[in-house]
């Protein structure tokens, strides 16, 4: 009987824990509804990623990012590290390899300049042993994301008809004070 009762257990205690960093919803916040103008941004350094509204209100939450190596992967040798630089995600597929995309196989692609790039935002079937490490330095290259966030990914993504913004960076603080600068910019004009 107890053994049936610990899932109801441990989401009760998850649904107690505080708000975490720079903006008050974590993951788990269920509040969190996508809007307009969202911006995903990754801080490559300490791989946190915080969806934020143009209000300058944050969903923080952990991510996965590129390896700190050279590596052999689909034809092409490559160091690894998630590229610190703008996206913008343009592009929604679901692909047949659930190992490396996750349960559910979505798939967001990361442009840059109007031309496709390897990278892209999607899940893993370890994701949740990965987000259990401190690091968190595992991918090929790509921004992974459990799936409960993978699901506010593809909303937000649909939310603005099918480009969002993304934001690789080492300081996501000084990335998050120009977001919120530039919408206090354009709410005084």
């Amino acid at each position: 009987m107890i053994r049936k009762l610990l899932p109801y257990i441990g989401l009760v205690l998850l649904s107690t824990l505080p708000s975490v960093a720079l903006g008050a919803e974590s993951a788990m916040t269920p509040s969190w509804e996508p809007q307009t103008g969202d911006v995903f941004v990754v801080d490559v350094g300490v791989n946190t990623g915080y969806l934020v509204h143009a209000d300058g209100r944050t969903l923080s939450f952990p991510v996965a990012t590129g390896r700190k190596e050279y590596v052999s992967y689909i034809g092409r040798y490559y160091k690894a590290e998630t590229p610190v630089r703008t996206w913008t995600a343009e592009q929604f597929q679901i692909k047949g390899d659930r190992r490396t995309f996750g349960v559910s196989g979505r798939f967001i692609r990361l442009f840059r300049n109007g031309e496709n790039s390897p990278y892209g935002i999607h899940s893993y079937y370890k994701v949740g042993e990965w987000m259990e490490e401190d690091q968190r330095y595992f991918s090929m290259g790509c921004i992974v994301v459990t799936e409960n966030i993978m699901d506010i990914m593809e909303k937000t993504f649909a939310v603005n008809d099918q480009k969002m913004i993304v934001i690789t960076t080492n300081d996501a603080q000084a990335a998050l004070q120009k977001l919120t600068a530039s919408a206090a910019s354009g709410i005084k004009s």
